[in-house]
């Protein structure tokens, strides 16, 4: 919450008109002995300082020929455009030479990372904060006051007293607020409550600032990078199938690029643009995207991008709650279907699918529960009871699979609303061997279809043979070799970055469908599989049926962790053994 407060001495008014002003607004005597603290101000290009914020803008309009009010104004820069200018000179040490041609739709006027100053507590960001002003507003308010009557006159004052006095009472609540504020942290280690908390009786819940963060360090990013299935897939589509590329709007990942990431990452990713060249093919942009505006002229409503590309997919898929904020994406900015076009941009990926199965996993058993039955002589029990209730990321061996496959969520990409995301889903599964069920196993798999189309019901991720075993998910390297042509058709030739090939090679290249799974019998990705250990594991013969009904919601208390329920019954039809009753088990992905 934020409340600007502007106090002023206001005359009062008596009911016949007269100027009662002699007694002393109380508010008035909390600022009369305020003096304001001398600043000093450097100049915009060079490391010189003067009295004043006036003074130095004076300085850079007569010796550097830059005039910051008359650029700022023929620029139509409101209050946040002037300060990302301000910024963006102090932190790339422009010269006024190369501000001679702005236009306003440079990027770095709409990037939120140039709001952040440069030098702490700026003179210059203060002092236009408060001087920032129309003249021509100011020119049509006097002359609106010309015209107003006597009695007009009157009724504004009153109106005028009115809101002081509402401003006072804010005064005095802020007052209270920041007593409380003050004594919470003066006589207590607990956490100092917010304004927001204390205005509106409650603290609202922030599942954003932390997760965030999270991704904001580098070692992260290392490992999604290091998975060599993740991210040779997402390579593989991009480069097998150029056409979607060329000269088209593409999004997260031609045109242009827009790169979108809330975290701190895109402080680095902005410069690894940098140092490979990529500026004017790749825009960076920091923030959320239900929040964020495409720079001039891409925020043109009727301007769409062609294709959406973002690794959103978490553990157990939908863990982090990051298709959320893709949906957004997709509803905002990507080409909607037409007649030439019926499914319009395309998603990458564009379906996703959540796989179950029966996993027999006594290794798990023994490492998360009988442990702790005995350790160096001592029972802790106890400690084994959050392996019931948190789901475990696990990377099992195939044979550790003890049933068929059961398709739990198909995601259309395209098409899928958020609402679909919190779902009831019955499944079925049948023991393929004798064994012990110990554990729930689910898993993933993605696809990239170049046209968005479906994937019909019975599609498997694709097999490749790598060092003699067929294993789902295609590797590939990414070499020197690979790449796309960074070539506009209407444009002419550009040169040729280091990694890209010929046009003609991709005129030659066929649309292709890629796709990998994060299951046992793929290479192992970072994402693993999910692991529900069972508090009553059971026995299974061949031809057993395991049937219930998969639940599963954002969680209540952090929308991106996920609440999963499993209802099931076992049955061992054709072998004389009733049905045994549902049993029901909760977890937690977090």
């Amino acid at each position: 919450m934020a409340m600007n407060l502007q106090i002023s001495s206001v005359p009062n008014i008596d009911d016949d008109g007269s100027d009662s002003s002699e007694s002393v607004d109380p508010v008035d005597e909390t600022w009369e002995d305020w003096e304001e603290d001398p600043t000093h101000c450097y100049s915009l290009f060079e490391d010189v300082q003067f009295p004043s914020a006036s003074l130095a803008l004076e300085h850079d309009r007569n010796k550097h020929g830059f005039d910051f009010n008359s650029v700022s104004s023929k620029l139509g820069l409101d209050f946040h455009g002037r300060v990302r200018l301000i910024n963006y000179i102090r932190k790339n040490k422009v010269s006024a030479a190369e501000l001679l041609n702005l236009s306003g739709s440079e990027v770095f006027l709409f990037d939120n990372e140039y709001l952040k100053p440069v030098i702490e507590d700026d003179p210059l960001i203060s002092m236009e904060s408060i001087d920032w002003s129309d003249d021509d507003d100011e020119k049509k308010i006097r002359a609106l006051a010309n015209d107003i009557s006597p009695g007009t006159s009157k009724l504004i004052v009153a109106e005028l007293e009115r809101d002081l006095l509402a401003a006072n009472q804010q005064i005095s609540q802020l007052k209270s607020i920041g007593q409380q504020l003050v004594g919470a942290s003066a006589t207590s280690s607990s956490k100092v409550p917010m304004l927001s908390e204390l205005l509106d009786g409650k603290q609202e819940r922030d599942d954003d600032s932390h997760y965030f963060e999270s991704y904001g360090y580098q070692e992260i990013h290392a490992i999604m990078l290091q998975d060599s299935v993740r991210t040779s897939s997402y390579a593989k589509f991009l480069l097998s199938n150029p056409q979607l590329l060329r000269d088209k709007l593409v999004m997260d990942v031609r045109k242009h690029v827009f790169a979108i990431d809330a975290s701190d990452i895109a402080l680095k990713a902005r410069q690894n643009v940098k140092d490979n060249g990529l500026e004017d093919v790749i825009t960076v942009i920091q923030g959320k995207v239900e929040r964020i505006s495409l720079p001039p002229p891409y925020n043109d409503p009727s301007i769409r991008v062609d294709v959406i590309v973002s690794e959103w997919m978490g553990y157990a898929l939908l863990y982090e709650s990051m298709l959320d904020s893709v949906l957004v994406a997709r509803d905002r900015w990507l080409r909607p279907p037409s007649v030439d076009s019926p499914v319009g941009g395309v998603m990458a990926p564009s379906q996703c699918r959540m796989v179950m199965s029966l996993a027999e996993t006594p290794d798990l058993v023994k490492e998360k529960i009988t442990f702790w039955e005995d350790v160096y002589g001592f029972k802790m029990t106890c400690m084994a009871e959050d392996a019931y209730g948190d789901a475990l990321i696990e990377h099992l061996k195939p044979e550790a699979v003890i049933s068929n496959l059961c398709i739990i969520k198909d995601l259309p990409i395209q098409r899928i609303t958020p609402r679909q995301l919190d779902f009831s889903q019955s499944f079925s599964l049948v023991a393929t061997r004798d064994g012990v069920v110990h554990s729930f196993l689910l898993y993933f798999d993605a696809w990239f279809v170049p046209d968005g189309s479906d994937v019909p019901p019975d599609a498997t991720p694709s097999l490749v043979e790598v060092e003699g075993n067929f294993i789902t998910a295609d590797v590939m390297r990414i070499g020197a070799g690979a790449g796309i042509n960074a070539q506009a058709k209407d444009n002419g030739p550009r040169p040729t970055r280091k990694g890209s090939v010929m046009a003609e090679k991709e005129k030659e290249a066929k649309p292709a469908e890629v796709s990998f799974s994060t299951g046992p019998a793929s290479l192992c990705t970072h994402w693993k599989q999910t692991v529900f250990l069972l508090r009553a594991p059971f026995k299974v013969i061949e031809g057993s049926k395991v049937t219930g009904t998969f639940h599963c919601r954002k969680s209540e208390t952090n929308s991106r962790e996920l609440d999963i329920e499993i209802h099931y019954a076992v049955s061992h039809t054709g072998f004389g053994v009733q049905p045994r009753e549902m049993t029901v088990q909760s977890f937690k992905v977090r």
